[in-house]
């Protein structure tokens, strides 16, 4: 439990994709934007390699879904209580359902997944079918910081299909990203992207003038006029948990009284089955 309130959908937050904005829900993710940037970061690095495979992207993914959570937060939001007008009660969760939003609910439809997205007819055509799943495939992961419905985002009976929550929406993304990676391990080349476009943001964000061309797997840098030492972690394969250990042990020589920081940059989860999914968590 945290003393924050929750994130409210309502609160018209939005992210850019392909030169459009897109209203995001929440779900339960505490700071979505920073998933969703690292999502992007990581279709930047792989879906030049992903598209001839796949025929879609990450990217693809990610747009897709955030159309959906877009449609449905516009449909839905004036339905919605006012946030001020709402009755709090502490330490008490209800779970109410008007009748306004019901009916706004009922009118949402899926049609909004089948217009052409970014990349064309033909990637919008495989990226939601890579998205559906059968009602007999769905098998809900009850793990905490795990996707609950896996890669989907779209549910079929065999006759009819129906989108997921909005709230479990960015969950897809993360899943589909851990899933493609783990089936089409990411290339040198795309790790590489990743390192540089991770360390040029980490540099320009301190102004910082001097940076390794190339860097490695754990990328140390100093701030002196931050007083900070910092290790960058930028992977696409399923690592992370050796790199954390080996950029705390690179930080654990820096000077006394100098502030320590990893920074990570990568798919929000890693790995695609059951037994070796990680979420990341703050170090």
């Amino acid at each position: 439990m945290t003393e924050r309130l929750p994130n409210t959908p309502g609160a018209a937050v939005s992210f850019v994709v392909g030169g459009r904005r897109f209203l995001v829900h929440p779900g339960e993710f505490d700071h979505p934007l920073l998933v969703l940037c690292s999502l992007q970061d990581v279709a930047d690095a792989v879906d030049e390699y992903l598209l001839p495979v796949r025929g879609f992207g990450i990217g693809d993914v990610l747009e897709l879904v955030l159309r959906h959570t877009d449609h449905t937060v516009a449909g839905l939001a004036p339905a919605w209580p006012d946030a001020d007008q709402a009755e709090r009660e502490p330490r008490q969760i209800t779970c109410q359902v008007s009748e306004a939003e019901v009916v706004a609910a009922a009118e949402l439809g899926v049609d909004h997944l089948a217009t052409a997205g970014v990349g064309g007819q033909e990637q919008t055509a495989a990226t939601p079918a890579y998205l559906t799943r059968g009602l007999d495939e769905l098998a809900l992961t009850h793990n905490p910081g795990l996707p609950a419905l896996g890669p989907t985002l779209l549910v079929s009976d065999g006759e009819s299909v129906v989108p997921v929550p909005a709230s479990t929406a960015i969950e897809a993304v993360t899943a589909a990203a851990a899933d493609l990676l783990h089936a089409h391990p990411a290339p040198a080349e795309a790790q590489m992207r990743l390192r540089r476009s991770t360390l040029a943001r980490v540099a320009r964000l301190l102004g910082l003038d001097h940076v390794p061309t190339r860097p490695g797997e754990v990328c140390r840098i100093s701030s002196p006029p931050h007083r900070l030492e910092i290790a960058i972690i930028a992977t696409l394969g399923e690592d992370l948990a050796a790199l954390v250990e080996r950029a705390r042990a690179e930080l654990s020589t820096a000077r006394a009284g100098a502030g320590r920081l990893i920074v990570y940059s990568g798919p929000p989860v890693t790995g695609a089955g059951s037994h070796h999914r990680h979420p990341l968590r703050p170090s």
